[in-house]
C-alpha cells in the first residue's frame, strides 16, 4: 500500500512541475493546477503505453506536444514543453552517470573482494578432468 502512496506523491510532484513549467512558458495564459494535473496524468499514461521505445526517442516530445494541443495550448508551446522534458531527462541521467563514475572508481591498494573468493586467471581457463585442483572448496 505504501507504493501506491509514493506513486501518487510522484504524480502530484509531476503535476506541480508541469504547472510551474507551463506558468513559465505561457505566463498569464497558463492553465490552472487542475488542468496541469490532467496534463501530468495524460502524459504519464501515454509514457507507460510507449515504454518499449528505446531511450524514449521522439515519444517524450510527441506525447507532450499532443496532450498540450488537446488541452488547447498552442503547438509551439507543446514542442517547447517536450524539449524541456528531454533536457530534464538528459540532465538527471548525466548527473547519475557522473555519480556512478565517482562511486565506482578504483582506489589503489583497496580490494573489494573477500579473502574466500578464488578466481582463475583467464590464461588458465576452466579446470578440466585432469586438473589437480582442490575440488572441496567452491570457486565462487
Amino acid at each position: 500500500m505504501h507504493s501506491v502512496g509514493w506513486h501518487v506523491l510522484a504524480l502530484l510532484c509531476d503535476a506541480i512541475q508541469t504547472y510551474v513549467l507551463l506558468e513559465l512558458l505561457l505566463g498569464a495564459q497558463a492553465p490552472g493546477l487542475a488542468r496541469s494535473l490532467l496534463v501530468a496524468v495524460a502524459v504519464a499514461a501515454l509514457e507507460q503505453m510507449f515504454f518499449f521505445v528505446s531511450g524514449s526517442l521522439g515519444t517524450l516530445e510527441v506525447i507532450r506536444f499532443t496532450v498540450l494541443s488537446a488541452v488547447g495550448i498552442a503547438q509551439i508551446y507543446g514542442l517547447a514543453f517536450g524539449l524541456v522534458a528531454r533536457l530534464h531527462n538528459v540532465f538527471w541521467n548525466g548527473l547519475g552517470l557522473v555519480a556512478y563514475a565517482l562511486c565506482t572508481q578504483r582506489i589503489p591498494g583497496v580490494s573489494f573482494g573477500t579473502s574466500r573468493s578464488r578466481r582463475l586467471p583467464l590464461s588458465e581457463g576452466v579446470p578440466g578432468p585432469g586438473c589437480e585442483c582442490d575440488t572441496r572448496t567452491p570457486l565462487w
